[in-house]
């Protein structure tokens, strides 16, 4: 519960980007206010096009409270495996307090909806064995007690991660949105991975009629999650190794 408590409490994750696009009812000013007035402790801002730590520090100023924690997405926008960006985003606005692995360049995530190609994959092992780049960014967030979050990549290499991750010191990590696309990690892969000493993140938007009709017309994939099986595994897991995603 440290990291609910401390880093991610009320669940909500959201996409910088996306909450700026028309269409979104509300903007990231609007969405921190509703936050304080429903007394929720912070917000991590997620950006997968690199990092949130200056949208997070103009936030901050214009509601007039730090509400909102700035993260990094390691997706080739940001570099892919690039540990000079972890390291300097930790001093740049309000900072970073999670790293995500790649979400949209994540091997699993190019196999999935990219027709197979994964030119732009972002690579986080070579057979079994964590890249040495990788093995430096796990170092700066096990000093730096930041949280690991799991992006995109399947559960195959969540597993790895982890392991290496604990290897490394690091003490937070995340599993993001196990039982939704493209994660799509089994119940059996899930609990395994709350045994080796993970969060695992529930997608509340799977929930949602507007989510499973997106998913359709992006991937053309019928989402069949709903509230009983989110439910079901949450109780199942553990509900105290469970957080919630709310935005999207």
């Amino acid at each position: 519960m440290e990291l609910i408590d401390e880093l991610l409490v009320g669940g909500a994750d959201m996409h910088v980007h996306n909450m700026m696009l028309k269409g979104y009812r509300w903007n990231l000013v609007e969405v921190a206010n509703r936050a304080i007035e429903a007394g929720m402790g912070g917000m991590v801002l997620k950006n997968r096009y690199g990092a949130s730590s200056e949208m997070a520090y103009f936030v901050n100023h214009l509601v007039g409270k730090d509400i909102c924690l700035g993260s990094i997405v390691l997706n080739q926008w940001a570099g892919g495996l690039n540990a000079f960006a972890v390291r300097e985003y930790l001093k740049i606005g309000a900072g970073i307090k999670v790293v995500f692995m790649p979400t949209g360049h994540s091997l699993n995530h190019q196999r999935r909806h990219v027709n197979g190609n994964v030119d732009k994959a972002v690579r986080l092992f070579k057979g079994h064995k964590v890249l040495p780049e990788l093995e430096e960014i796990l170092d700066i967030i096990a000093k730096n007690d930041l949280v690991l979050a799991t992006g995109h990549i399947s559960p195959e290499e969540s597993l790895l991660l982890i392991d290496a991750a604990q290897k490394a010191g690091v003490k937070k990590i995340l599993v993001t949105h196990a039982s939704a696309i493209p994660v799509m990690a089994s119940l059996e892969e899930q609990k395994e991975m709350v045994r080796k000493g993970a969060l695992i993140e529930q997608c509340m938007a799977t929930c949602m009629p507007f989510h499973c009709i997106r998913m359709k017309q992006r991937f053309g994939i019928d989402v069949d999650y709903n509230t009983e099986k989110i439910i079901r595994h949450m109780i199942e897991i553990g509900i105290e190794h469970c957080i919630k995603w709310l935005l999207s």
